[in-house]
């Protein structure tokens, strides 16, 4: 079958890459040939070189008649949209980013001989509950038009149920997959890292989480670990006191090995924590998506605390204004030497099925 997959595939986010990497190789590997559609511009660099890669671009779209051209040139027999924030919108948007209708609900593809899916999608953030009316409607009648809908959290799972949408799966990230697709190995290491046990850092920067890297390093070296920090590659900040500091974006197998091999990881974002679980390394997950207090209980709208508590390991995760209060160096050292237990959650597995699904299997 042919299949084509539609998401943001280029961009300075190496966690939206390694999803569709995920899915890419997870549906050949089933025996179907995959095309991804172009569906923007992307700066130049390891990203879009990886995509480039790894999988086979459209021709660029543009509109509505570039995807449906090139669904009928390829000869597409099923269309998936996802992952992560293919749903998100700001509600009666109609121009620029976060638009509604956007073509990731497909209504470009409505006529064509395919079979649509949404594959792991979210809406985390959307204030569903204001949705009403023409737009309310409207949203039921564009979600009803998939054949089959996953869902990557509980957020979007009620989102569903409020426009009126019943049948969805809860499903995790596809990069569940990514532990049978692809073994880290050390050669893919930088230099100072081969052979090295080390803690692998990722923040953005502020005066808490600079002062505490500092010390965590400090003791950790004390330890026998090296520290190594890496930015998230679409906000560079610079650290002192590591070991290692890569500041250059990197390929993201290579940024996936880093991780892989890690003693742990301490650090923020969604997907080094979701792959941080996959591969079995302990973690600490500084949740910049939520703050703590009533504000915290109430909103429900972190993908990482909804990740954590889905695989019990909540006691891994700690709001970012009080992380550094909570996770001192001194305790997570601790932990990491064995004395102190840490949560081992479960490897989430099936999301082959879900494509089966996904593709009509």
């Amino acid at each position: 079958m042919k299949v084509g997959i539609l998401t943001c595939h280029s961009g300075l986010n190496y966690g939206a890459n390694l999803q569709l990497y995920a899915n890419v190789k997870t549906l050949e590997r089933m025996g179907h040939e995959v095309f991804v559609y172009d569906n923007r511009d992307y700066p130049a660099g390891p990203c879009r070189d990886f995509v480039s890669t790894h999988m086979q671009l459209t021709r660029e779209c543009r509109s509505d008649d570039d995807f449906r051209a090139e669904t009928l040139r390829l000869g597409i027999e099923t269309v998936i949209v996802g992952s992560d924030a293919v749903l998100w919108f700001l509600p009666h948007k109609k121009e620029g980013h976060g638009a509604y209708p956007n073509p990731f609900w497909l209504r470009w593809a409505e006529g064509l001989p395919v079979r649509k899916a949404l594959v792991a999608g979210s809406c985390m953030g959307v204030m569903f509950l204001k949705v009403r009316g023409v737009l309310r409607r409207e949203l039921c009648r564009d979600l009803s038009a998939f054949d089959y809908i996953a869902v990557r959290d509980r957020w979007t799972l009620m989102f569903l149920r409020w426009v009126g949408v019943r049948k969805a799966d809860l499903v995790f990230d596809p990069t569940s997959c990514l532990p049978d697709l692809f073994q880290p190995e050390k050669r893919d290491l930088p230099a100072e890292l081969q052979d090295a046990r080390y803690l692998l850092l990722t923040f953005s920067g502020d005066e808490n989480m600079t002062t505490w890297v500092e010390d965590l390093a400090g003791k950790a070296r004390s330890a026998g670990l090296k520290t190594c920090f890496i930015p998230h590659p679409d906000r560079l900040c610079e650290v002192e006191g590591v070991d290692v500091s890569i500041m250059e974006p990197l390929d993201p197998l290579i940024w996936l090995s880093i991780l892989g091999n890690a003693t742990a990881y301490i650090g923020e974002r969604f997907h080094p924590i979701v792959l941080s679980a996959f591969y079995r390394i302990p973690f600490w997950a500084c949740d910049y998506y939520s703050r703590s207090g009533l504000h915290g209980l109430i909103s429900g709208r972190s993908k990482t605390k909804d990740f954590c508590a889905r695989i019990g390991a909540s006691k891994q995760l700690a709001p970012s204004d009080t992380f550094f209060e909570r996770n001192t160096p001194e305790s997570i050292l601790q932990a990491i030497s064995g004395k102190r237990a840490l949560s081992s959650p479960a490897d989430p597995a099936g999301f082959r099925s879900v494509l089966e699904k996904a593709i009509g299997k």
